[in-house]
């Protein structure tokens, strides 16, 4: 299952920039992304693809016992 796709409505974002402005349209990477075959891609990933969220996180000994995402917030001061 592929992500929902997302429906333009017309309007630019006032406050946001065009990615096509922001990015160098020919920068290697953006070349190499053009060459890509996208739609075998999505098809393949497609097959395994949910939509949908996924496990919470679990506690590793390793930091502590608690969450990865927790264990690198510092207290507010």
């Amino acid at each position: 299952m592929k992500p929902k796709d997302r429906r333009d409505s017309g309007q630019a974002d006032l406050l946001r920039s065009r990615l096509d402005a922001i990015i160098d349209m020919d920068h290697a990477l953006v070349k190499l992304s053009r060459t890509i075959d996208w739609s075998f891609l999505e098809q393949q990933f497609g097959a395994v693809y949910q939509d949908k969220p996924g496990p919470a996180a679990a506690a590793d000994p390793a930091d502590g016992g608690t969450c990865h995402s927790q264990a690198h917030q510092r207290p507010l001061r």
